[in-house]
């Protein structure tokens, strides 16, 4: 019998690991995470300009027939939400929606969303359908 004053040795089978494996471990599940984040905040940034482009290009059609029924153009995007059923829920998308019809709300009208958070694009649209999207902000009708 042999003594090694107290100490045992572990078995292989017994070893834990030691504080470079797991500081190696941390390190990249560290910048998985990072990875993830920033992907995800570019998935939810282009979510919310989806959203914002979709209600947006609704506005035309409605337009249309809001034109239809009263004789001119709608001045505000809720006079479109109740007659027409255009949906929207405030809150959900970090925008701020904005119809002008201007002097002569029969021939033309336009439309914008403004991001209320950075980042994000800013959008315009008018009656001919064409959505325009900037960085800087929309052009002046």
């Amino acid at each position: 019998m042999r003594c090694d004053g107290g100490l045992h040795r572990r078995r292989a089978s017994e070893r834990g690991f030691t504080l470079l494996e797991l500081l190696v471990v941390v390190a990249i599940i560290g910048i998985l995470a990072a990875i993830a984040v920033s992907s995800y905040n570019a998935y939810r940034k282009r979510a919310y300009e989806a959203v914002a482009m979709s209600y947006m290009r609704n506005w035309v059609p409605a337009q249309e027939l809001y034109l239809q029924k009263y004789g001119h153009y709608a001045d505000a995007d809720e006079q479109l939400q109740s007659p027409l059923k255009v949906l929207y829920v405030p809150g959900t998308v970090p925008y701020d929606f904005h119809i002008d019809s201007g002097t002569s709300a029969i021939n033309r009208w336009w439309g914008r969303a403004t991001p209320t958070v950075g980042g994000l694009r800013h959008f315009y649209i008018d009656q001919t359908g064409i959505l325009l999207g900037s960085m800087s902000g929309p052009p002046n009708p």
